[in-house]
């Protein structure tokens, strides 16, 4: 038997008491010890790692270690999806690094392909096939690493390398043809076409705005980089248009405005190169129809052709744009031939881009900014480069041109009336602050129309000033007619610009006449101002009932209404300034401007109108001032006397109104 004493029932439960605290302790502890380990891989920063690369396990971790994560992979409280360019902001080191160097990449590479051609063309020994064949393994060798990277997912670089070795192709097509001679032109131009088509094809397959901008600017690069000084410039404006036109065919369905731009640019720099070009040799060489018109023809047929073959999206606003572009060669050509009589195929390429233009605004399937800016500016720019392009200035020929453009716009705007009929969207402007101004765009053709027809008179008139200035006076009460039947805000621009030329040209007709030799109010240039005063007061009306704008009120319209009374006061001023006699002359003009300013301020009584009682009273004001100092130089005592008298007994009756209304006189 042991001599150990069995333990007694209270040490017992002592004991089994001090083993459960124990217990409960270590179980705290342990739930303690995985709450701050579950914190801590919260957090982001990175656990331990041991030199082998495999995370140190804490002694109170109870969870098996976990594989080293890939540095690829977003910590869980972080988003995955890579943010876009607008939602990062601007990050220079980022746009110099992903899309500035992958320019400046393929510029160079092409570059260095054009430079090694013409070194060759020059230097080496080798034959001209194998010149080209070392540029089409070239392009054959970025073609290939470009696949390869597509196939191993690096898909956007890939299709980078595609596109570069596309833009080889088209320089290397361009030094077998014009520059070496290995094929004909016609052959490289067809390669060029292919590998443009190719490019089209690909870029609208991925989808890829930069795979389109690098593959399109290296085959807009490559003859300026192989083409020798004396190169054909046919063939090199044939080579432009197919690239556009290849390339305009890419930009269906697209939002791809930087390519649009990209376009644009191009053909400016071939219209720029055609423009400066050697037109002594060539298909064309020699002629001299072909150096002043096919630089202009070119943008021309770069138009129709995005008409033909861009999407919706861009078929409008590209073809317009290039329609700007045949502005710069119009431009130049005119003041090239001055003093030449073969002006007919500048007129003729001018109508015909207006036409484009018109053509192109027939669309309206998506949004046009600037259509109605381009419905206006270009039309009447392209009339005045054609009448530049003319040997005379006034006369029948320019007349006929500015007939010519109004019948055009004319045209347009039946059609684009015909199309809001028809239930077609209108067009809306844009002012330059972006806001859209509601305005139908056959309005815009109206307002050509109107513009060009006062041109014409303007132009054949020029040598019947008073017939020419009557009929632009009727022209521009015809167009406030036709403006308020159509209300249309915008029709009165042409009211506005006839009746201030007409009224110059009245003036310039009043001041022409010998003074003080004329009877007044009884010349045919006072024929002339009756017409142009009737015209003022039937524009005036007629715009006072257009104008209903919550900005212009009562006074603005009562102010519009005035107009021809303006004009008829300002014509009666002009009569008696340098009628009969000097002091004859300074006493007439002084009696009518009192009896004009009290006439003023009881039309402006009658009416309750404020303005028009001021004006009156600086009217009656101004006579007693000019009586004063004037009339006291005066030869003659009646005259002298009579000046006093009328124009105090003007003021008299002004005081007795005012003070029998209650009114206090301004002090002004």
């Amino acid at each position: 038997m042991s001599d150990a004493t069995p333990p007694t029932p209270d040490e017992t439960a002592a004991r089994l008491a001090r083993l459960e605290a124990t217990v409960a302790a270590l179980a705290r502890e342990v739930a303690t010890l995985r709450t701050a380990a579950r914190a801590g891989a919260a957090h982001t920063a990175a656990p331990p790692v041991a030199p082998s690369g495999t995370p140190v396990r804490h002694w109170s971790d109870p969870t098996p270690p976990m594989p080293p994560a890939s540095r690829d992979v977003a910590p869980p409280d972080r988003p995955s999806r890579r943010r876009t360019f607008l939602e990062a902001g601007l990050d220079v080191e980022t746009l110099v690094g992903r899309y500035g160097t992958m320019a400046l990449a393929a510029l160079t590479i092409i570059l260095g392909v054009g430079a090694f051609l013409g070194w060759a063309i020059q230097r080496v020994r080798l034959g001209p096939g194998l010149r080209v064949a070392l540029g089409a393994l070239a392009a054959v060798g970025v073609a290939g690493l470009g696949l390869w990277l597509r196939e191993r997912g690096t898909r956007r670089f890939g299709n980078v390398l595609l596109a570069l070795a596309l833009a080889i192709t088209h320089v290397v097509a361009w030094g077998a043809g014009p520059a070496l001679g290995v094929v004909p032109p016609a052959v490289a131009l067809g390669v060029a076409a292919l590998a443009s088509a190719a490019l089209a094809a690909l870029a609208w397959h991925d989808g890829s705005e930069l795979l389109f901008a690098v593959g399109t600017g290296g085959a807009l690069l490559a003859p300026f980089v192989t083409a020798r000084a004396e190169g054909d410039p046919v063939i090199l404006l044939l080579y432009g248009w197919v690239v556009l036109t290849a390339a305009a065919a890419a930009l269906r369905a697209q939002r791809w405005s930087v390519a649009a731009r990209l376009l644009v640019a191009g053909a400016l720099a071939y219209t720029g190169a055609a423009l400066e070009a050697t037109w002594s040799t060539g298909l064309l060489g020699g002629v001299a129809w072909a150096k002043r018109d096919l630089p202009a023809l070119f943008p021309l047929a770069s138009a129709l052709g995005a008409l033909a073959v861009a999407g919706p999206r861009f078929r409008s606003s590209l073809a317009r744009a290039y329609v700007v572009v045949l502005l710069v060669p119009l431009f130049a050509r005119t003041a090239l031939v001055v003093g030449d009589h073969l002006f007919g195929d500048l007129v003729a390429i001018a109508g015909a881009g207006a036409a484009t233009v018109y053509l192109a605004l027939r669309w309206r399937d998506t949004e046009q900014p600037w259509a109605m800016a381009s419905a206006v500016g270009q039309p009447l720019a392209l009339l005045g480069v054609a009448l530049l392009a003319l040997p005379e200035r006034y006369g029948l020929a320019p007349a006929l041109v500015a007939l010519g453009a109004a019948a055009l716009a004319l045209l347009a705007a039946l059609d684009a009336g015909a199309l809001v009929l028809a239930g077609a969207p209108t067009t809306a402007a844009e002012d330059e602050r972006g806001s859209a101004v509601a305005e139908p765009l056959w309005s815009g053709h109206l307002l050509v129309v109107g513009l060009a027809s006062a041109l014409a008179i303007t132009l054949g008139l020029h040598w019947w000033p008073v017939a020419a200035a009557a009929l632009l006076a009727a022209h521009g009460a015809g167009a406030a007619l036709l403006a308020r039947r159509m209300d249309r805000p915008l029709l009165l621009v042409t009211p506005l610009v006839a009746l201030l030329g007409a009224s110059a040209w009245v003036g310039d007709l009043l001041d022409a006449r010998p003074a003080y030799a004329y009877r007044p109010f009884l010349t045919l240039p006072s024929l002339a101002a009756l017409v142009l005063v009737a015209a003022w007061w039937t524009a005036g009306r007629h715009a006072a009932r257009v104008v209903r704008a919550p900005a212009a009120g009562a006074t603005e319209r009562a102010l519009l209404g005035a107009l021809g009374g303006v004009a008829l006061f300002l014509w009666g001023y002009a009569e008696l300034a340098r009628a009969v006699a000097p002091e004859t002359a300074a006493f007439l003009v002084i009696v009518y401007v009192a009896a004009s300013g009290v006439l003023v301020i009881q039309l402006g009584r009658r009416w309750a109108m404020a303005g028009g009682r001021r004006v009156g009273l600086a009217l009656a004001v101004y006579a007693a001032l000019r009586a004063i100092v004037q009339a006291s130089d005066f030869a003659s005592i009646g005259l002298r006397v009579g000046s006093y008298l009328l124009v105090g007994g003007f003021l008299l009756a002004v005081a007795y109104w005012y003070r029998a209304a209650g009114e206090a006189v301004p002090a002004e």
